[in-house]
């Protein structure tokens, strides 16, 4: 499945028929995954693939839901490009989400999910290769995402305004927010102090950016023993 902007999907009609089958999910009521405003887009690209892929996961319905995207602008569809043979160019599917009339599941589709054990939905994502079950290291990089995407969202500040409000550097608030990496102690701390008291944080801050008036005169070679 590729993300083409913001709510604009494009996908191979094949595979999304055969996630229905596997999963009993459909590609369009999977996509509804976007709506959740705390949703986190997790950074899955693999070597070799030739094109960026994330996992995003949230809820859909009350249910928790993963979907992966791959970048429409590399490629579509789950497998590697093909040589273009003439005629037999894969049927795709372009598909908008309205937030204000989000697909549903068919009855057949509800009964089906209502069914399944938690067993056979974990078997069933074990046997795609194109979305396994998170690992262990993809759910500790998850819960560190869902932590800082929390912090900023208390704040109600843009990632850029964020970062520069609280002096992080916005190339390492993106991975963090992005799953790519996991804050240390130190920056897990700062995070808390941010999130209980962001008044005071931006007072010390103000303070630091602000140099003493003794500084410019203050030398190695003038200083009292």
């Amino acid at each position: 499945m590729g993300m083409t902007s913001d709510l604009a999907f494009v996908w191979d009609d094949a595979k999304a028929a055969s996630n229905l089958a596997k999963h009993g999910v459909s590609f369009a009521y999977a996509i509804r995954v976007f709506l959740d405003a705390a949703r986190v887009d997790l950074d899955a690209t693999r070597p070799g693939d030739g094109e960026v892929r994330s996992r995003a996961i949230g809820e859909i319905e009350g249910r928790c839901s993963l979907s992966s995207i791959r970048a429409a602008t590399v490629r579509s569809g789950s497998s590697p490009p093909a040589a273009a043979t003439p005629g037999k160019a894969k049927p795709m599917v372009r598909f908008t989400l309205d937030p204000g009339n989000p697909p549903r599941q068919a009855p057949a589709e509800q009964a089906r999910l209502a069914r399944a054990t938690d067993p056979a939905l974990t078997a069933a994502a074990a046997a795609d290769p194109d979305n396994l079950p998170l690992s262990a290291e993809e759910l500790a990089r998850l819960e560190a995402a869902r932590l800082v995407l929390a912090v900023r969202a208390h704040t109600g500040l843009s990632q850029a305004r964020f970062a520069r409000a609280y002096h992080i550097n916005v190339a390492r608030l993106r991975d963090l927010e992005q799953g790519r990496t996991r804050p240390d102690s130190a920056l897990l701390a700062y995070l808390a102090v941010i999130d209980r008291e962001p008044a005071a944080v931006e007072r010390a801050l103000g303070r630091r950016d602000r140099s003493p008036a003794w500084a410019g005169g203050c030398s190695a070679s003038s200083r009292t023993p």
